[in-house]
This record gives C-alpha cells, structure tokens and sequence, in this order.
C-alpha cells in the first residue's frame, strides 16, 4: 500500500513539474520582446542568445553531419572538420558529447535534468532553479544554433575542471581559435 501511495506521490510530483517547467518556458519567452530570428539567412548575423534574449522556437540552422551523431551548421563543418584531422594528427582523441540541438531535444535535456533534481527530494521550483545552474532553458542555448559544441578529450569524458588538465583540452585552447572556435566557458565561468 505505501509503495503505491509513494508511486502516486511522485506521479503527481512529476506531472507538476512539467507543468511548471512547461508555464516558465512559455512566460520567459512571452516576455521577451526582443527581436528573434525567424529565418535562416546564409549571411552572419550577430546574435546574443540567453535568458532574456531567447533564439526564436522555429529557428533551424542549415546543417552537416560531422559524425555520425552530430551536426553542426553548414557554415562551420569544414573547419569543425579540419580542427578534429589536425587534432587527430597531433595525437590528440577528441570527443563531441553534444552538438545542434534542437528546441525539443534541449527541452527533453531540462525536463529529464529537474526530473533527476526531483526524485533526489527537491521541489519542482527547487529543483528548476538547480537544473538552471547547469542547463539552459529550452530557447536559451547556444547549442541551437548549430554553432556550439560539447567537447572532451576520449580519454576522460566528464565536463568539469579536470578536463582542462587533459590533453585535448590543452591542444583545443591553444589551436581552436584557428578553426573560428573560443573556449566558451573556462574554468570558474
């Protein structure tokens, strides 16, 4: 009996959050009332993409597989392409463990990130506000552009400081400037 009782208790927590989750995407984007884009132009355009200024939901790059998991825009693959050869051919093992990501996949990257924050105690707008810290809400992230990408070193694949010290990471921040590429989050950011 307690064990369906719990069951529905965190049924009902679940649903909740999604719904919460769900009415602070669409507020955060109905008050935004900046200009997005709504078409994919072949031209640079400069674009700031964050919480107060969301990528439209229609938005959708051009895009080109650059393994067989992940693209990124067509503008950037044959560099993205080159950068990844020349570090292969300095010794170095580099691992994409995100790419475009499109508004569906990064609202199913949230949602599953506050679900975890949710079955570890926490509240629905306890655990929103924890899963913000480490992921953007859906229409906020870099990654829909096709132009950001999650990179490790194959040797050791977690995103935390202890990835500066491998050595794909020293070689991407000594060389990814020559391929239109910044290291977007350094250590402490």
């Amino acid at each position: 009996m307690k064990k369906k009782a719990m069951k529905y208790r965190l049924i009902k927590i679940l649903c909740v959050g999604i719904i919460f989750g769900a009415l602070i995407g669409m507020l955060l984007m109905g008050l935004s009332g900046r200009a997005r884009i709504k078409e994919v132009r072949e031209e640079w355009s400069l674009v700031l993409i964050n919480s107060e200024s969301p990528l439209d939901t229609s938005y959708a790059p051009s895009l080109t597989k650059i393994t067989d998991e992940y693209s990124v825009d067509s503008r950037i693959a044959d560099d993205t392409k080159k950068m990844f050869q020349d570090a292969a051919d300095a010794g170095m093992s580099l691992n994409i463990i995100s790419a475009y990501r499109d508004y569906e996949t990064q609202r199913g990257v949230f949602n599953d990130t506050m679900l975890n924050w949710i079955y570890q105690g926490k509240t629905p707008l306890d655990a929103y506000d924890e899963t913000k810290q480490s992921v953007a809400v859906p229409g906020t992230s870099e990654h829909a552009t096709g132009l950001a990408m999650d990179i490790t070193s194959s040797t050791y694949q977690e995103l935390d400081d202890e990835q500066e010290n491998t050595d794909e990471a020293k070689w991407l921040k000594a060389n990814c400037a020559n391929y239109g590429y910044i290291l977007r989050y350094p250590t402490n950011k």
